[in-house]
Formats: C-alpha cells, structure tokens, sequence
C-alpha cells in the first residue's frame, strides 16, 4: 500500500441530531460520480476501526488511495463527537436507538447533502453492520447504494458464547458507563496475555501482532454506556432487534431487502456463524448479493476471526481488495 502514503489528513466535521450531540465525521475528501462510502464503527470503538494509526491497516485510506469519498462515522460516546451542554444526557445514558433514530440520520443526511450524491455505500464492521437492518426498518432503504456487513451478527450470536454476556450482565448493572477504556489500557501494559486468556479469541494470533495490539489499545476503544450494552446484548441472545422499550421492531424482514448486499465474515470468529449467514443471505431478496468468507479453507494466507478481519496484517492484502471491488461493481 506505498500509494496509501500521500494520504492528506481527515476534514473533521459534525453532524448535529435533533437531541443536541454533534456527531464526528472524519472525511478523505474524492469529490467526483462515485457515492460516497460511509464506515462504521463497531461496539466500544471509534474512528480508529476503520483509520487505524497505521496507514498500512487502514481501509479508509486504502479507499481513499483507490478514488473513493470517504466519511468515517463516529457515533455518540465515541471519539470527537461532542456530547450536550449539561450532565443531563448521563442520567439514563444512551442505547442503541439513540444510534439509530438520531446518531446514523443526521451523520448520512450531512453526507449527502455536503457531497451532492443522493446514495451512499454503507461499510460497517460488527455492531457497524447490524446497524444496517434497523436504519432500514426506520428510516427506508433509499438513501444506500449498496451494504456491506463485516464481521455483522444478523442472526445473532451462537449458544456458546452466551455464557460469556450472561456473566458481564451484573458488572453492567452497577454503573451507567463500562469502562472499556480503562480495561483496554491495562491489556496495552501486558497485550501478550490476551493470546493466552480466557476470552473468546477476537483475532488470529497469526494475524495480528503484539504492536497492533497495544496500539488498538491504546487509540481504538471507547466506553459505552451500560444501557447500550445490555440492549446489544438481549439482541444478540433474543435474535429480535427491537428498541429498548420494545416498542419499535427494527427487525428487516430478508424477503424485502433489495439493495445491494455482502456479507463477509472471518472463517473462526466466535460471534458470526458462517452457515447461519449463508441460510440469511438466501433468504435476502436482492438479486445482487454476496458473501465472502475469509480464511485458509476459502484459499486465504490465514484465518480470520473478528477484529483481525479490518485489521489483522493480512487484511490489507486480502480483505480490502476484496470489498473495495465489491463496491465498485455495484456503484455503477
């Protein structure tokens, strides 16, 4: 990636919803036809998902480099986006409707109106690309290009990795903010022994090294309120997407889901089941959808799990390529 190199800094802009937050954009400015290309963070991060400090592992650089318009989002909580005058927004803190009603709303309205494009290609990783469906159920498909869901658990998570949100649920109760912060500093001091613990392995030891991996730390994490997290987490057991209250389903129905779509998943990550994302890209009623699935089954250099699918080492030379020429088939 030497083209990546000349890659001028981000415009930072923001884009105020109608409950007061100023929501960061970070932008590679590639005026022309093309649409633009929106990135979105998945849980407990920010910009640095998809703009890691290293340029090598950056795929909005690499887009960038490529000819594309490029809009990094950062929701509420997260990086440079500014919360409302007053402590009154800590009271109950936020959860993921506020993401969807307020946060992505005003982030693409902004988008499409500085860029002049009436469309644009929707990347997210993890939470990033679940946030798709529930965009679509409130606010209509029209605004997307096309979708790209990276690493995205539509179906939910698999029945063996319940224990672990069960456990992390009495934690969550005792204060509005999850410091993941704070947790991720203490990994940074010692990032070795995350290739030994317990927890599920969000990345390929092969394809991810120890720099990376205190970086991320260092840069990558953002606290999330608790309510944010509980929610995401009754999604992911219940496989119903619907608001906190449960008054709003979010849940798209698949049959009516035209637009264009990938799905692309690591070959071991523990949060995506790979023969459940085939059984819901079938039911996906678009004639122009995908799914790719990484590792060394699929002809890849590695396996692939979960963060390492953005920014693992071989990730520059296999996955971006990959997406990036799914985009542009589909820009046309």
């Amino acid at each position: 990636m030497k083209d990546v190199k000349r890659v001028p800094k981000p415009e930072t802009h923001h884009a105020v919803t109608d409950d007061g937050w100023r929501i960061a954009l970070h932008r590679y400015p590639r005026p022309g036809r093309r649409c633009p290309v929106l990135l979105v963070h998945g849980l407990a991060s920010n910009r640095h998902n998809f703009d890691f400090p290293e340029q090598d592992i950056s795929f909005a650089k690499y887009l960038w480099a490529r000819g594309w318009d490029v809009w990094v989002v950062e929701l509420r909580g997260a990086g440079r986006s500014i919360r409302p005058v007053g402590w009154g927004w800590m009271k109950s803190g936020w959860t993921m409707d506020h993401h969807v009603l307020h946060d992505l709303p005003a982030a693409i309205r902004f988008i499409l109106k500085r860029s002049g494009h009436r469309q644009l290609h929707w990347v997210g990783h993890s939470l990033g690309g679940l946030l798709v469906t529930p965009y679509i159920n409130t606010h209509s498909a029209g605004f997307l290009k096309s979708a790209v869901l990276a690493a995205a658990p539509v179906t939910g998570i698999p029945k063996s990795m319940h224990k672990w949100t069960y456990l992390a649920e009495p934690l969550l109760r005792l204060s509005p903010i999850v410091p993941y912060r704070t947790m991720a500093k203490l990994v940074g001091l010692k990032p070795e022994w995350i290739f030994q613990g317990p927890v599920p392995r969000l990345f390929i030891r092969g394809n991810m090294d120890v720099k990376t991996l205190r970086r991320g730390a260092d840069v990558a994490i953002t606290d999330l309120s608790s309510r944010a997290v509980l929610q995401f987490q009754d999604w992911m057991r219940s496989k119903r997407f619907r608001s906190a209250s449960g008054g709003i389903r979010y849940h798209v129905d698949f049959k009516k889901l035209r637009l264009p779509v990938l799905f692309v998943a690591g070959s071991h990550d523990p949060f995506t089941s790979v023969d459940d994302l085939r059984r819901a890209l079938g039911r996906i009623a678009s004639r122009k959808k995908s799914m790719m699935v990484f590792g060394k089954k699929y002809g890849h250099a590695v396996d692939y799990s979960h963060w390492d699918l953005i920014l693992g080492k071989n990730a520059p030379h296999e996955v971006y390529p990959a997406i990036a020429a799914w985009i542009g088939k589909h820009d046309r």
